[in-house]
């Protein structure tokens, strides 16, 4: 088994409430994701999203457009969450 190291992270705490709610819908841990994150980036050589300056719609929230933006790549390159797994949700 691989060993891990323990990472430490400053984040607002209502930005990571809003994450995770979104990663227990996906049915997956905060940890879960991260990983994802980082090996989307060590596949990609960099970030697994376009960063832009093109102007947001009002109304809309940035992370939440943001969230979907990594979740829709990871779906194009193959990678099911684990509810998608076990047909929790529709992939």
């Amino acid at each position: 088994m691989a060993t891990t190291a323990p990472t430490s992270i400053r984040i607002d705490p209502e930005l990571r409430r809003q994450a995770e709610s979104v990663f227990d819908q996906l049915g997956l841990t905060p940890s879960a994701a991260i990983t994802l994150f980082y090996k989307a980036v060590v596949r990609e050589n960099g970030l697994p999203f376009e960063l832009t300056l093109s102007p947001i719609e009002p109304k809309v929230d940035a992370d939440s457009v943001l969230v979907e933006r990594l979740v829709g790549l990871l779906a194009e390159r193959g990678w099911a969450t684990r509810a998608e797994e076990h047909g929790k949700v529709e992939g």
